[in-house]
């Protein structure tokens, strides 16, 4: 009888890792990129975007983060960040989806401030019977969402935007 409670219990255990584990996926994971940096002389970066690298850095074996959310302290200056970008076309019925990898931006990042990056799709004006065009920009904030775990980053507002980078128009994918 103690016997099936223990192997119920382990087994209980695993399901219980299981779900946990589908569930995290998207968490915020905080790295530094220079420990012997104190804060005050780095910058804090959170990302909202699927980056690759950091200064030619593969940030995937670097810092571990497969498929979360980057909260990096990085020293100071210009940084180069490549990512990769999602987008889709919608023409009713059919949908049309694209991956474009190592997209490419720069940022100069201060001392002692926190920025938070993401995407920002910019809808151009539609044409009859032809998909939904839209500029694709990296947006830099000048400050950190208050719901960091989440997805909430309804607090970032217009008056936060520090740079708004271009990346591509989707009307360059056209068949």
């Amino acid at each position: 009888m103690n016997e099936k409670r223990i192997l119920s219990g382990i087994v209980l255990s695993g399901v219980l890792f299981l779900l946990s584990s589908c569930f995290s996926s998207g968490k915020v994971v905080e790295t530094t990129f220079d420990s012997s940096r104190p804060e005050s002389a780095s910058s804090k970066v959170l990302f909202w975007l699927d980056i690759t690298t950091y200064n030619g850095i593969d940030i995937h074996k670097a810092w571990g983060v497969e498929k979360n959310i980057p909260l990096v302290t990085i020293p100071p200056g210009e940084a180069a960040f490549s990512f990769n970008a999602y987008f889709s076309r919608d023409y009713g019925r059919v949908v049309e989806r694209y991956t474009i990898s190592d997209c490419l931006f720069k940022y100069n990042f201060e001392s002692g401030k926190e920025y938070t990056v993401r995407r920002y799709l910019e809808k151009k004006p539609k044409k009859f019977l032809q998909p939904q065009e839209y500029n694709y920009y990296v947006r830099i904030y000048g400050k950190l969402p208050r719901d960091r775990k989440g997805k909430n980053t309804k607090d970032l507002k217009d008056s936060d935007i520090l740079a708004s980078i271009l990346i591509f128009d989707t009307e360059d994918f056209k068949n």
